[in-house]
């Protein structure tokens, strides 16, 4: 019998050449095949992200890139824990009914998991919809948020530790001084936050002079300013919890009005960014000076931020654009955390798993992946700055 000895060593560079392509083939081939084989393996989940995104005035003009680079991000980290996110967007308006005239189509697409929306608002109205499924809020901070079915839960705490956090600056920096509070009727968290606050604050100081008055979010740009302030006098601190674009404009609508110099406003976390946010849009002839207080701030160094920034930096080279980023990772990341600590399967029911796992979590932690301080921010015509932290309270 004749060996034949095989040899991959050659002398005819053209046979070397046809080799080493032919390793490089089956090299691009083998290896993404192979690492798409194991993504494969990994268990996906489904997410329905539903929030109403579409011709809303927003408080950035890049709100919605900021927010979905939060899940983009989260989907890299998950695939790393492996997991895989599988998300499809369903984005409404503010015309009526919008958000109920979509939801047959989330369901149809069968969710694993629903994020969304993040106004407490719409986000109640979800509770005789969805039994089965966890619902996540990034942000709805309502008190009726609490009383909803256990399938639905809020990131951010709720109003009653904004309110506190709200009158904690007013108690350090304005003690006992009189309060002016216009609220946005239209938006349930608003008018919550201002009854709290003014509640809690009459019951300290007995003897303040407290006034009310209220408008409809879409007419802050036209109402009567004239009218919306009657009443107000020089030195009463003029609170405002609302939502940012609204905030804005009546702080410089106002502040001109006036035409006084250092007036004082206090508001919440729905004042968004001054840095990006609507405020910037807006110009004043006079100074003011606001205070605004948020449970989500890139200042507020913890062990969640410090793993989403440091993800986010070495995966995009960049710093985090955004604190809603930062938010929509967190939300994600805080169903990716329940199923590790409490164990899943690839072969079981995925919506199932999360929900029983989150439950899980909620009993060993009621207040599971949420902020647990305040950042404090001082707000003026040079824009914003970052001046303490306060421990969020229930």
């Amino acid at each position: 019998m004749k060996i034949i000895k095989s040899s991959f060593k050659t002398n005819n560079p053209n046979k070397a050449c046809i080799f080493m392509i032919l390793v490089q083939i089956v090299f691009l081939i083998y290896v993404p095949s192979k690492a798409l084989a194991d993504v494969m393996r990994y268990p996906t989940i489904r997410v329905a992200i539903l929030d109403n995104l579409l011709n809303e005035k927003l408080s950035s003009d890049n709100y919605i890139d900021y927010y979905l680079s939060g899940i983009k991000a989260a989907k890299e980290f998950s695939r790393k824990e492996r997991i895989n996110i599988q998300y499809q967007t369903f984005f409404y308006d503010r015309t009526p009914l919008a958000l109920l005239k979509l939801l047959p189509k989330v369901k149809v697409w069968h969710p694993d998991l629903i994020i969304g929306p993040r106004d407490s608002d719409n986000f109640l109205l979800l509770k005789n919809y969805f039994r089965d499924v966890l619902i996540l809020s990034p942000y709805a901070t309502s008190i009726d948020v609490e009383k909803m079915p256990n399938n639905f839960y809020s990131l951010t705490p709720s109003d009653v530790s904004s309110s506190r956090a709200i009158l904690n600056i007013i108690e350090n920096f304005f003690p006992k001084n009189d309060i002016f509070s216009i609220t946005e009727l239209d938006c349930k968290s608003c008018v919550d936050v201002s009854k709290i606050v003014l509640k809690m604050y009459e019951k300290n100081h007995p003897n303040v002079k407290i006034i009310s008055t209220n408008f409809i979010g879409d007419e802050a740009e036209i109402i009567n300013i004239n009218k919306l302030m009657h009443g107000y006098k020089k030195g009463e601190i003029i609170l405002l919890p609302n939502k940012s674009v609204s905030s804005g404009i009546l702080m410089m609508r106002i502040t001109d009005y006036l035409k006084q110099d250092n007036t004082i406003f206090i508001g919440g976390d729905g004042w968004g960014s001054w840095k990006s946010g609507a405020p910037g849009r807006f110009k004043t002839s006079n100074n003011y000076v606001g205070f605004r207080v948020t449970p989500w701030s890139l200042d507020i160094k913890n062990k969640n931020f410090t793993q989403f920034k440091d993800f986010y930096v070495n995966r995009y080279h960049t710093l985090p654009p955004d604190h809603i980023t930062y938010i929509i990772f967190t939300t994600i990341l805080s169903v990716v955390a329940a199923l590790k600590e409490y164990g899943f399967s690839s072969s079981k029911n995925m919506k199932i798993q999360i929900l029983q796992n989150y439950k899980k979590a909620l009993i060993k932690n009621s207040n599971w992946f949420r902020p647990k301080s305040y950042a404090v921010y001082k707000v003026d015509m040079q824009g914003e700055a970052f001046i303490g932290i306060i421990p969020a309270q229930s």
